[in-house]
């Protein structure tokens, strides 16, 4: 792990979720009201201190919290792809029901928005290449289509060696 800071956090924690196979500490700061989240197999050094936190005043739903701020990819970009109803069941698993935008009437296909990371749509794109088309952001289409040609040209070029 690389510190992102020396100085350390001062954490009042209340929940724990699991997203995507990662726990994660949803809890409160002295400097701010809000919740934030930090991910607990990168946290470092922690301590039990003599203060104690305040309690919660309205009903809380840390899952309700956690799903709409994509807490399990931090830097998330908003990702539309068109895919083959074949990897519905996987969609869902890894994105979760509320990605769904619409149906194509007469098609096998859908049109999900999600949110993920770069690199992580990349390679989900990437694996499942022949079910599943990037729409937008169209920069990171022609990233994944600029990898596809190069992994293909690298496979064929080993295969003439």
């Amino acid at each position: 792990l690389i510190r992102k800071r020396e100085k350390p956090y001062f954490l009042h924690p209340y929940y724990i979720v699991e997203e995507n196979g990662n726990l994660y500490l949803i809890c409160k700061t002295d400097k701010h009201d809000d919740f934030t989240h930090y991910r607990i197999d990168r946290m470092q050094d922690i301590r039990k201190l003599d203060t104690s936190a305040d309690a919660l005043r309205n009903s809380f739903d840390p899952y309700a919290y956690s799903k709409p701020k994509c807490i399990c990819i931090q830097g998330a970009v908003a990702v539309f792809l068109r895919c083959h109803k074949m990897i519905l069941n996987d969609v869902i698993d890894q994105f979760g029901q509320e990605i769904i935008l619409q149906e194509t009437k007469g098609s096998d296909y859908f049109i999900a928005r999600i949110y993920s990371t770069e690199t992580g749509i990349m390679y989900y794109a990437m694996q499942y290449a022949l079910y599943c088309e990037i729409l937008e952001p169209s920069e990171l289409r022609e990233r994944v289509r600029n990898n596809l040609k190069e992994s293909t040209h690298l496979f064929y070029e080993k295969d003439k060696a």
